[in-house]
């Protein structure tokens, strides 16, 4: 239920029925480790090294799997209870 297969479908035969799916967000906490862009499997996370990240709604299918990789728990997925204790 996550939506991930419709994200990555290449051809667009899985469509997505959630159309306010949850989105990641990433606080100004964010030290730009990039250990969410490495986990995120539709490549919705983006910034330089040692700078705060962003995260393309467009793209992010709130699956949350960014949110335990983050060592400084800047990452929410809003709308759901997936955050860091």
């Amino acid at each position: 239920n996550c939506g991930l297969c419709a994200a990555v479908c290449p051809t667009s035969a899985i469509v997505d029925l959630v159309p306010a799916r949850p989105k990641a967000f990433i606080d100004n906490s964010c030290t730009g480790c990039t250990l969410c862009v490495e986990v995120c499997p539709v490549g919705a996370i983006r910034g330089e090294a040692e700078k705060k990240h962003v995260v393309d709604p467009k793209k992010c299918v709130g699956c949350g799997q960014c949110v335990p990789k983050c060592p400084g728990r800047s990452i929410r997925v809003l709308g759901t209870h997936l955050t860091q204790p």
